[in-house]
């Protein structure tokens, strides 16, 4: 039985994006930089209410399923029919599949949120409802869904609506807004093929979990049952049946431990063929084929489906995205230049080719016009510009350009996009950066792209931009973000006088402190030339790991005497008397930069890693809350709650941090740390 969780969790982890290995131990898995799923949903059947529409129910448990895996946070370990620890005497009746979540549970599953429901179809009324629980909550309340309708369609329409409410229940968040709906609502069709659909799809779900266990069909019979399945999907009509299916068969594929894999994996090319009336199916199968490493195979699937369907973006959108995977850039860059030529180029599409033309740009490179090439999918293609002529100066910077400008015509809430294309202009000296400079000025509310963009602005445009903020500033009068990038221009360009005029404008009691700090930081600057460049030399050496010296400390102190709410100064400062091996001295200045930047996540970090090396944990852990209740998806925080509850041996609750970390940020250098740590000591100990 452990060894049937153990398969049926990592199949189900594989298909999420998240491939574990099969050790038992979960800290082992997070150490080997190897996440869990943060919501692991245990799917119980949903029990129908008279025996002929069990296969039905069933059926429909499995499209909820696969809907659910549709967000990245969630896998699912379908729970199809009780098993035991003895194979020779089973033998399977439609009942076993009926069971609720008191009756049976599968030893060793590590689900930390149980689904199950009922389902009741009388004459002109369909019945549904859906109660979930979820561990991590702590009033033990159940969710309960109910949706009635006229007919078993309504019911399948309404799914992605049902899944979108329990994903924003679990994650107590709005999700609405990214309802997954992977296929069109299904036509009225025929009741009875809809109804053979869902018993098939049930069936053979069915007879995957008892290969896991153990006792599953021959190959013959799955191939069977797969031709069986596919002809009934066609028969619907609509993608709904075919995006269900290439969704099982693709999560059978990337789990190789059991024999369906060899099995199935030959006859992909095929499948796609025969649902090659829908690219949502195709492109799953191609994708499925590229995670198993048969990249090839994935580009031929999907180049043929492009031809069959021009007009499908998501399938220019994949292919592109997988040849850049594979490092066929230059396949890349002309899947999306297709896309283009044929109009049907989404944001996304010009968001990637214009990163494949900043990437040439970087590198000083342009494209050689009319190089004859080949895919590694075997077709041949040119190189070539789609918006600029070859021979112009900086080609491929005035290509990235037009491509951010299409993304702005797009969606003018981009204002990253936005932000590329005014500095891509003026670099090539575009007059026509300077408008597109005034709307990103006016849509950016917090300040912040546009002061990614100050920073990056040559002396010469300073003048210009700063013309343009004072207009700002004349139009909006109490824009504070505005003031502040004033500052910036005119401290860039040295005029201190001038930014300290700007900065004076400000009424600070009326700002949030973490703008205060902001303002405290830039009127040290403004008081002093060299602030910049003193503060950057201490930033060095602690990176360096080395000792600062007593001017610096001083220079220090007197910045935060002079601007108390000044955040990074008392975290430098801290940092400093640790590179003295002062800690006393660095814990009395964080409880200070306590009090006035409760707000900032690094020094709330710092004073818990202090505390904690001063053998005070509960001090230690009242911080990472405080910090946590103000920034509860800051990866660092949570990364060093989990390792404090790593050595406290609460291992439990590390857990669930260590995977709320890895979701907001796997690439976080606290969650790198502890995972290397949770290794270290584990190898050191006998900790399961």
């Amino acid at each position: 039985m452990a060894n049937l969780a153990d398969k049926l969790m990592s199949a189900a982890h594989i298909w999420g994006g998240d491939i574990l290995s099969s050790a038992p131990n979960l800290m082992s898995k997070i150490a080997q930089n190897q996440p869990k799923s943060l919501f692991r949903i245990g799917l119980w059947p949903i029990i129908s209410a008279s025996e002929p529409e069990i296969g039905v129910a069933m059926g429909i448990n499995m499209v909820l399923a696969a809907l659910l895996e549709q967000w990245p946070s969630v896998c699912v370990y379908r729970l199809m029919t009780q098993v035991s620890d003895t194979h020779s005497s089973f033998q399977w009746k439609i009942e076993d599949s009926q069971f609720s979540v008191d009756d049976w549970e599968l030893d060793g599953l590590d689900e930390n949120v149980a689904i199950w429901g009922n389902l009741s179809l009388k004459d002109d009324l369909v019945s549904l409802t859906l109660e979930i629980e979820n561990d991590a909550r702590a009033d033990d309340s159940v969710m309960e869904l109910k949706h009635e309708s006229s007919t078993l369609t309504e019911t399948l329409n309404q799914l992605p609506i049902l899944v979108a409410k329990i994903v924003s229940w679990l994650a107590d968040s709005d999700s609405s807004s990214e309802l997954q709906r992977p296929y069109t609502d299904i036509s009225s069709g025929n009741p009875e093929t809809i109804k053979n659909f869902l018993e098939d799809v049930f069936l053979w779900e069915l007879d995957y979990f008892l290969a896991l266990w153990g006792q599953g069909s021959d190959a013959d019979q799955v191939l069977k049952s797969q031709s069986n399945l596919i002809e009934v999907s066609n028969q619907l009509d609509c993608d709904f049946g075919a995006w269900v299916t290439a969704q099982s068969i693709g999560r059978f594929i990337l789990f190789d431990e059991a024999s369906w894999s060899e099995w199935l994996l030959p006859t992909v090319k095929e499948t796609a063929s025969l649902l090659h009336e829908y690219p949502v199916a195709v492109v799953i199968l191609g994708t499925a084929m590229f995670r198993f490493n048969e990249h090839l195979e994935a580009f031929d699937i999907l180049e043929t489906s492009l031809s069959l369907h021009p007009e499908d973006r998501n399938t220019w959108e994949v292919l592109g995205d997988l040849y850049g995977k594979s490092s066929e850039d230059l396949s890349a860059i002309d899947v999306y230049q297709r896309a283009i030529e044929e109009e049907v180029a989404t944001v996304e599409i010009y968001l990637r080719y214009a990163g494949f033309m900043d990437s040439l740009t970087t590198h000083q490179i342009n494209l050689r016009e009319g190089t004859q090439r080949v895919s590694a999918a075997g077709r041949p293609f040119i190189e070539r510009y789609v918006f600029t002529d070859s021979t112009a100066d900086a080609a491929s910077l005035r290509e990235s350009c037009e491509s951010y400008r299409h993304v702005v015509e797009l969606d003018s809430s981009n204002l990253e996009a936005l932000a590329h294309l005014v500095i891509g202009l003026l670099t090539v000296n575009d007059a026509e950066s300077w408008p597109f400079c005034t709307q990103l000025i006016a849509k950016d509310k917090d300040g912040a792209i546009t002061t990614s963009v100050i920073d990056q602005m040559a002396d010469a445009d300073l003048p210009h931009i700063i013309n343009l903020l004072q207009s700002a500033i004349a139009n909006t009068h109490e824009a504070t973000s505005v003031h502040l990038n004033l500052a910036r221009a005119y401290l860039a360009l040295g005029q201190n006088e001038k930014a300290k005029s700007a900065l004076s404008k400000i009424t600070v009691k009326d700002i949030p402190i973490q703008i205060q700090s902001s303002v405290a930081r830039l009127r040290l600057s403004s008081d002093d030339p060299e602030f910049d460049i003193k503060l950057g030399e201490i930033h060095d050496i602690l990176d360096a790991k080395g000792q600062v010296s007593s001017e610096e400390i001083k220079f220090l102190e007197d910045c935060l005497e002079r601007e108390p709410l000044f955040s990074e100064g008392y975290i430098l400062l801290a940092q400093s008397y640790l590179s003295w091996n002062e800690p006393d001295d660095a814990l009395e200045v964080l409880l200070d930069g306590q009090k006035t930047a409760p707000f900032d996540p690094e020094l709330i970090a710092l004073l818990a890693n202090v505390l904690w090396e001063a053998d005070e944990p509960d001090l230690a852990f009242a911080s990472l809350n405080q910090g946590l209740n103000v920034n509860s998806q800051n990866s660092t925080l949570l990364a060093l709650m989990g390792r404090f509850l790593f050595d406290n041996g609460d291992d439990e609750h590390a857990k669930e941090y260590l995977r709320k970390a890895e979701a907001v940020d796997p690439l976080n250098s606290e969650l790198s740390t502890t995972r290397l740590y949770i290794a270290n000591t584990l190898s050191r100990s006998n900790r399961n």
